[in-house]
């Protein structure tokens, strides 16, 4: 990153398109919006010692073209995400807080970044 994306705090493209995928999937999860989602989108209907309480079911794809698609994509993305980050996500908008997208962006970073410390300490 340069020193002016820095100085001004913005984010990567590519961390910027996560967290938009991301949030776009949980406001159809919550029925925050008119997207319909399909039914290849399921949560899992048990939680092992791998899996999270609110994982979805992943999207099995026969071709790159799907799997690259919206949906395989941020569904695994989703499933990659602490459980604690998507419990705090899941308060937030049943409360229907009033909370900037920038603002979740902020707090994905920095639980990214503290998970990395903690991964960097351990090892």
């Amino acid at each position: 990153p340069s020193m002016l994306t820095k100085e001004h705090n913005i984010h990567t493209l590519e961390s910027r398109r996560k967290f938009s995928c991301l949030t776009l999937l949980n406001k159809c999860l919550q029925g925050k919006t008119k997207m319909k989602l399909p039914t290849c989108v399921k949560t899992r209907m048990r939680t092992t010692r791998h899996t999270q309480e609110h994982s979805l079911a992943p999207i099995s794809a026969c071709t790159n073209t799907f799997k690259n698609s919206f949906f395989p994509r941020t569904v695994s993305k989703w499933n990659g995400l602490p459980s604690h980050i998507i419990s705090f996500c899941l308060v937030i908008f049943l409360r229907s807080w009033s909370v900037t997208d920038e603002f979740v962006l902020q707090l994905l970073f920095l639980f990214t970044m503290l998970r990395c410390l903690s991964l960097f300490v351990h090892t």
